[in-house]
C-alpha cells in the first residue's frame, strides 16, 4: 500500500506539472483579432464609401449578384474614379443628374417592368428623407400592381441624421421614382440610396414576385463607416 500511495502521489504531480507547463505555452490556435466591421468589398459599400468620402449623393440601381470591389473608403467620386469602378463592373454605366451620380446597370435600367421606370401620377414630397425612406419604397413598388396612391405600409425604422435633412414640401406629377429620387438628391444632395435587384424582371408577374425581394439601402453621406447591401436579396 505504501508503495502504491507513492506511486499515485508522483503521477498526480507530474499530471500537475505537465497542466502547468501547458498553461505556459502559447496556443497554436490563434482567435482572430477582433477588429472593426469593415463593410463587405462589393459595389454597393464601394459607391457608398466614394459618395461619403467625396460628399455627393449617389443612387445606386443595381442587380445581384454585385460585382466584387475593393474597399475603396477615402477614395473620391470623381469621372475618373467612376469610370475605373466601370471597367470593374460589366454591365453598368454612370451620368450625373444635376448635383446627383446615378449608377446603374443597364439591363435593369432598360427594363419594361422596372418599377423606377413606372409613372407617379401625382407625388407629394415629404417633410425630411427619413420619412421619405420609410414610404417611398413601399409606394414605389406599388406601381406593378397599379396602386398609384399615396401612403401604405413603412419600410423600416426611422434614421436620426435622415430626419435632419428637411425637404421643401412639393408637388411633383407624372414623375417616375427614379425622377423623384433625382429631385430630392439634388434639393438635398446629403443623402444615398442603394436598390439591389434580385434580377432584372423579365415580365410583369415575374417583377411583382419578387418585388418584395427588392433591397433599398439609405443613409447620410454624414454617417460613419458602416456596411450596406451585406446580405443578397430573396427571390421571391
Amino acid at each position: 500500500m505504501p508503495r502504491l500511495f507513492s506511486f499515485l502521489l508522483i503521477a498526480t504531480l507530474l499530471s500537475c506539472a505537465c497542466v502547468a507547463a501547458a498553461q505556459g505555452q502559447p496556443s497554436t490556435h490563434h482567435p482572430r483579432p477582433q477588429g472593426p466591421n469593415l463593410p463587405p468589398k462589393d459595389l454597393a459599400n464601394a459607391l457608398v464609401q466614394m459618395a461619403r468620402a467625396a460628399h455627393i449623393p449617389l443612387i445606386a440601381e443595381l442587380v445581384w449578384p454585385l460585382p466584387t470591389i475593393p474597399t475603396a473608403e477615402g477614395v473620391p467620386l470623381t469621372p475618373d474614379k467612376l469610370n475605373e469602378l466601370v471597367k470593374q463592373s460589366p454591365g453598368y454605366e454612370w451620368k450625373m443628374e444635376g448635383k446627383a451620380v446615378h449608377f446603374y446597370n443597364k439591363k435593369l435600367r432598360q427594363a419594361r417592368f422596372n418599377f423606377l421606370n413606372f409613372k407617379i401620377p401625382r407625388f407629394t414630397i415629404p417633410p425630411d428623407i427619413s420619412t421619405l425612406e420609410l414610404w417611398f419604397p413601399g409606394q414605389a413598388e406599388g406601381l406593378l400592381q397599379g396602386y398609384t396612391a399615396q401612403g401604405g405600409a413603412t419600410t423600416g425604422w426611422g434614421d436620426a441624421l435622415l430626419e435632419k435633412e428637411k425637404l421643401q414640401r412639393d408637388t411633383l406629377e407624372n414623375d417616375t421614382p427614379l425622377e423623384v429620387l433625382i429631385h430630392v438628391a439634388n434639393e438635398s444632395p446629403t443623402f444615398y440610396v442603394a436598390i439591389v435587384f434580385p434580377r432584372v424582371p423579365p415580365t410583369k408577374d415575374a417583377a411583382i414576385e419578387m418585388k418584395q425581394g427588392v433591397v433599398w439601402q439609405w443613409g447620410s453621406l454624414n454617417e460613419k463607416l458602416r456596411a450596406v447591401g451585406v446580405q443578397p436579396p430573396q427571390d421571391k
